[in-house]
């Protein structure tokens, strides 16, 4: 309705509104998300997520930035972004590649698969699926919480330890 509006006030077609304004992608991502049940590490729609304050289409690609799959490079860039229509339509993107294929993760150093992004959850009480620690000697860690892993790609460096709980 908006949409069509806007096109018979200016002089931008109507399919530009219908495509992207901000509230066009925001129901864009809510319905990939929606049917995407949590999977590939996106966030869940469902009782425990998204709250419908978080839909206003700033609020919601700030929430997205936090809470879906973004490297700590591509969540900088989103927060470097001063257009929500810049931010939703990257997401969009984002979520559209994640939700098409299956994608794995893998060692950044030796490229070895060890589980695949449908292995990602998060935690009751979390904020997001991944977070980013600072042990004591400055080195930065993102962490992920993994419903399983093939244990024959991955090993252990070192005794198991209590000292930075």
């Amino acid at each position: 309705q908006l949409a069509w509006s806007m096109s018979q006030l200016t002089p931008v077609p109507y399919f530009v509104f219908k495509n992207l304004s901000p509230w066009s992608l925001v129901n864009k991502i809510v319905e990939t998300l929606k049917t995407n049940q949590g999977r590939n590490n996106l966030p869940c729609l469902g009782a425990d997520g998204i709250e419908r304050k978080h839909l206003e289409p700033t609020k919601f690609s700030f929430w997205m930035a936090n809470n879906a799959p973004f490297t700590e490079a591509e969540r900088l860039s989103l927060l470097k972004m001063n257009s929500t229509l810049e931010r939703l339509v990257f997401i969009n993107k984002a979520v559209q590649k994640l939700t098409a294929e299956p994608d794995f993760i893998c060692c950044s150093l030796c490229r070895s698969r060890f589980t695949s992004v449908t292995n990602v959850f998060t935690v009751g009480g979390a904020e997001g699926s991944t977070s980013t620690y600072v042990n004591d000697h400055g080195y930065i860690h993102q962490i992920t919480t993994l419903r399983s892993v093939n244990t024959r790609r991955i090993a252990f460096e070192g005794r198991p330890c209590t000292h930075n709980r």
